[in-house]
């Protein structure tokens, strides 16, 4: 999220300081006025999640390690659950209906997260290097993963945490990516570029002739 953001419901507010990288955040509730949450030293990315309810930050430990924090803004005195990780952290997802959040790492693994519990789903892997820009599809059920190069895009299936498609690009380090309105179309950049976001039924095709093709002699 940019400089400064307000949750799904409204009742919260938040703001960031620092630049180029920043290394403050607050969050206040809208109704009191009060501050609920204050986070200092260095993080990557932020978002509101379930519903604007839950914080998540996705925080710098160090040069090799990361932390995704989620603080209840409901309950401000608890502390935040705390998913600790290897490699350096890059961004920050929340699917549309606030329940997933999905970071990827310097380090390449993309981590899939239970917005509501505050805990690790799985780790994706997939990407040799870094992953970089990451989505959600608009239904929740598709999650893609930006980089570079020959692995421009990975496509993942939220239930199954299976790798569905590589997509090969331009750029070493695609830092955002996102779908299009009507889910057909899926953007990474910069420099930007776009690809069709292959159906269910498409992919079932790909699936049967890439196998198809390895089973022969």
């Amino acid at each position: 999220m940019g400089p400064a953001g307000s949750s799904v419901n409204g009742d919260y507010l938040a703001a960031v300081a620092g630049a180029p990288q920043p290394d403050a955040l607050r969050v206040w509730n809208v109704d009191t006025g009060r501050s609920v949450v204050t986070l200092t030293g260095l993080f990557k990315d932020w978002g509101f999640a379930v519903g604007g309810r839950v914080l998540v930050v996705l925080v710098i430990v160090s040069h090799r390690d990361h932390e995704i924090r989620f603080y209840d803004l409901n309950h401000p005195d608890q502390a935040p659950r705390r998913i600790p990780g290897k490699h350096g952290p890059v961004g920050l997802a929340v699917s549309l209906d606030g329940r997933l959040v999905a970071a990827t790492t310097q380090g390449g693994p993309v981590r899939l997260c239970d917005a509501v519990t505050g805990e690790l789903i799985e780790d994706l892997h997939g990407h040799l290097n870094s992953s970089d820009g990451v989505a959600f599809s608009n239904d929740g059920h598709r999650l893609i993963s930006a980089a570079g190069g020959l692995e421009a895009v990975k496509l993942w299936d939220v239930g199954t945490r299976q790798e569905l498609l590589n997509l090969s690009g331009t750029g070493s380090a695609l830092l955002d990516a996102m779908w299009s309105l009507d889910g057909d179309t899926i953007l990474a950049g910069a420099p930007w570029q776009a690809w069709h976001a292959p159906s269910w039924e498409e992919i079932a095709v790909a699936e049967a002739k890439e196998k198809s093709e390895a089973q022969r002699p």
